[in-house]
């Protein structure tokens, strides 16, 4: 393949931006929210599979991409809206309203930023699913999680009414 000739006193259109690491302490608590909102996501829906996970990533690269995605994602009610309770809109919807609670503690990330943060995890479902296409990022997100004390389970009705009682108020 021939170069492109440039023209005298033409610059190079090639700009070689240093990439962040996110995967640093500064950007460590946005990831945990997230991973932490598919974990929750895969108990609510049991039969939630690592393609449901890169499809809810997908989905939020995609529209935070766009020119008023990140106003759009987080101005959005999450409530108001119904969609279908599809394992990636259960994992979309969580994600956006954990780090909506996240971002009133936190400073919020920029939506350059929340890309970067959402790339990182999408490059651990891949890794992590290697061998284990259906449920490999997900079985260890559980592990790990767990190691660092946070235990996701179902509660049973007997559980949830214990909690609504006055003992908890």
């Amino acid at each position: 393949m021939a170069k492109r000739k440039r023209k005298p006193g033409q610059k190079s259109t090639i700009h070689f931006k240093p990439a962040k690491n996110y995967r640093t302490d500064k950007y460590i608590i946005y990831v945990h929210n997230i991973e932490k909102s598919i974990l929750i996501a895969s108990k609510i829906k049991p039969g939630t599979t690592v393609n449901d996970v890169h499809l809810a990533l997908q989905h939020l690269l995609k529209q935070l991409q766009q020119p008023e995605g990140y106003e759009t994602l987080f101005r959005q009610k999450t409530a108001g809206k119904k969609l279908p309770e599809t394992a990636s809109n259960i994992i979309i919807t969580l994600i956006i309203k954990n780090l909506k609670r996240l971002f009133a503690d936190v400073p919020p990330l920029n939506a350059e930023d929340l890309i970067g943060v959402l790339r990182v995890i999408r490059s651990s479902v891949k890794f992590w699913s290697k061998e284990d296409r259906a449920r490999g990022y997900l079985r260890f997100l559980e592990d790990f999680m767990a190691q660092t004390g946070v235990n996701i389970y179902k509660l049973t009705k007997e559980e949830l009414k214990l909690l609504d009682s006055d003992s908890f108020k």
